[in-house]
């Protein structure tokens, strides 16, 4: 940031980078010599265009307005009101706070004491369109412009501040909670010249040396605040008036192309992107089916093979489950001669004293059905005892698939 301090006799400048002053310089200022002139004579020992092109901005400069060319003083009897209304009602009556010559009073800001009391700052329009028009004939940005009297301050740890200012003299004397009073007070032309220096000056500024606080303004205009309350921020002052540098428009033309081209490529982009993900998405459906579909034939054979060995086991239990109930069900006196199974039915030789009987059991056998005698009943002697040979051909009830004739 490059600091101005502008005063009735005196235009002096220096610029603040990191902490650290890199330059200064002053030149002398007078109602003959214009603000333009006196600007262009105080820059010229300074590579401005290489310093700026190598911190890629243009030149951004404040300027501090002396006590003779502006106005700060302690405003007494204001009615009590909020602090946003305050000052416009101080703007509009201007003349009333501060001593106008000629033309009209831009009240820079204000910072209220207590309810009826408050600091403000005011400086002449005229002065301020003229700084404008010179920041914009030089290719300056002019940031702010404020008060000196309101920066000295910031500048100094002394609660004592002398300023002279062509033939004026000021003390301002501040605390802790900021500026308690001002006084001023002009020289006569047979007066000894008032010098003025700050033994707390701001490590900053002693590296100037003898003479440094002079240069306070300067440096207050190039470190003010942000929320400095007396400071008038210049908006727009030489943006409108000065061209637009080549690689600014360049990089907005290029940054044009690249957002109308990433507009035109995007609904490319997505879609392919989209349908990626949908094909990996099939590609895994499709292999869950897959498996799905070899897990299903599987458990059909096994199912199927279940089935063959369920069948199987039932037709193993019929005949062992008949001759479990034929045992069971005839006499001791009877036997079986012979037995002969298929999966529909059978036939079942039986030896007895009494060989018919055998029908009468096998109906009361369960997945026994339709048992009659085949053949004749013959007669036969055995030892000393006759027996009955029969043979009787049965079949196998339905009810047997799902329960053997054992009862399981």
């Amino acid at each position: 940031m490059i600091g101005i301090g502008l005063s009735s006799d005196r235009l002096r400048a220096l610029a603040f980078e990191h902490g650290r002053i890199i330059w200064c310089a002053q030149t002398a200022f007078g109602p003959d010599i214009s603000l333009l002139d006196a600007l262009t004579e105080l820059t010229s020992s300074w590579p401005l265009r290489k310093w700026c092109w190598r911190h890629g901005r243009r030149n951004k400069v404040a300027i501090a307005i002396g006590p003779t060319m502006s106005h700060f003083r302690l405003l007494r009897g204001l009615p009590p009101m909020n602090h946003a209304l305050r000052l416009p009602v101080v703007q509009e009556s201007a003349s009333r706070f501060f001593p106008v010559d000629h033309g009209s009073l831009v009240v820079t800001g204000i910072q209220e004491v207590d309810e009826t009391s408050a600091w403000a700052s005011a400086i002449p329009a005229e002065l301020i369109a003229e700084i404008k028009r010179a920041c914009a004939a030089l290719k300056w940005r002019c940031e702010a412009i404020v008060p000196t009297l309101a920066l000295l301050p910031s500048c100094s740890a002394d609660e004592e501040l002398q300023w002279v200012d062509g033939p004026m003299f000021v003390r301002v004397l501040r605390t802790k909670l900021g500026i308690q009073s001002i006084e001023r007070r002009r020289r006569s032309t047979t007066e000894q010249p008032v010098i003025c220096d700050s033994a707390a000056v701001l490590a900053p500024l002693e590296t100037l040396g003898q003479g440094a606080w002079g240069f306070a303004d300067a440096f207050g205009a190039a470190t003010v605040r942000r929320d400095q309350p007396f400071v008038l921020r210049i908006k727009g002052t030489d943006r409108d008036q000065s061209p637009i540098p080549t690689w600014r428009f360049s990089a907005a033309c290029v940054s044009l192309v690249a957002l109308t081209a990433l507009t035109l490529v995007a609904p490319g982009l997505a879609a392919r992107r989209s349908r990626i993900i949908d094909q990996r998405a099939l590609d895994r459906i499709s292999a869950s089916a897959r498996r799905a579909h070899a897990e299903e034939e599987e458990l059909s054979w096994v199912t199927q093979s279940l089935r063959e060995l369920n069948s199987f086991r039932q037709e193993r239990e019929r005949p062992i489950g008949l001759l479990t109930a034929l045992t069971q069900s005839l006499g001791d006196s009877s036997a079986i001669a012979a037995l002969r199974s298929d999966s529909v039915g059978g036939v079942i030789v039986v030896l007895g004293p009494y060989a018919a009987n055998a029908v009468t059991v096998l109906e009361r056998i369960p997945g026994i059905s339709s048992p009659e005698i085949e053949g004749p009943i013959v007669r036969e002697l055995v030892g000393n005892q006759e027996l009955e040979r029969a043979a009787i051909r049965f079949q196998y009830s339905r009810s047997s698939t799902a329960q053997s004739p054992t009862g399981r």
